[in-house]
């Protein structure tokens, strides 16, 4: 589905990452993994067209290439972008977010259909429909975050660390979803940095570095590799 090569980009400075590479196949879930300042953010940033890519780097989605195409039309091709942070619209109602989300559609009974879809994910925010989103608990936000993004039915989701800030409960609830959120269909690429449960949960991880490809593998291999294990696990892989 989306095939990274070479991908050398930055912000009109230094160069952030080089020679990026990875994959995400159809109803996969992929993990960047890596300390803080390797470039985890600035490759989804890449992908939707929100940095300066250096030239002999490639981003093909379906097999075509992505490099400087507005976000609108990357968008339009099935690909949605939840940034660190969430960046949802406070003084606006849940509904008022999740319509935000439909920006490019025309259908009026598709938008309906896609609100429906959102809601049966995210039963609280239909219950929480016409509350100002800035009223909203954390884990809430990060809902309206997600279903503002799923308004598109994407074939593929971006997720920029999706647990940070999150208590554990909330964390694992938002994991469940994401699996749901598979199981329908949609692949998903996300940074995260809680890197057991990331990986937990992942078809492929991958281990950036100083802005470089360090290790990529089955995520359940990856949790059992000693290197990954001591650096972002917090111990040695079986002890």
């Amino acid at each position: 589905m989306l095939t990274i090569k070479n991908l050398s980009a930055g912000y009109g400075g230094p160069i952030i990452i080089h020679d990026v590479a990875l994959e995400v196949g159809e109803g996969q879930i992929v993990t960047i993994i890596g300390p803080n300042g390797a470039g985890k953010s600035t490759v989804l940033r890449s992908i939707f067209g929100l940095t300066q890519i250096e030239k002999g780097s490639s981003i093909f989605f379906h097999q075509n290439n992505l490099i400087g195409l507005p976000t609108s039309e990357t968008a339009e091709r099935g690909i949605c972008y939840v940034p660190q942070g969430r960046s949802i619209f406070p003084t606006m109602s849940v509904e008022e977010n999740l319509e935000m989300g439909a920006y490019i559609r025309k259908n009026k009974e598709e938008i309906r259909e896609n609100m429906e879809y959102v809601y049966e994910k995210f039963p609280r925010l239909y219950e929480r429909r016409h509350q100002k989103t800035k009223t909203l608990s954390g884990g809430e936000q990060q809902m309206v975050a997600f279903g503002r993004a799923l308004m598109l039915k994407p074939e593929l989701l971006l997720l920029d660390e999706p647990s940070i800030g999150l208590a554990p409960k909330v964390v694992a609830d938002i994991f469940e979803k994401l699996l749901e959120i598979r199981k329908d269909g949609t692949a998903i690429l996300m940074v995260e940095q809680n890197a057991h449960m990331a990986l937990e949960i992942s078809d492929v991880g991958y281990v950036l570095e100083l802005g470089r490809n360090k290790l990529h593998g089955p995520g359940k291999e990856l949790l059992q590799d000693d290197r990954i294990a001591e650096a972002y696990l917090g111990k040695i892989s079986g002890k």
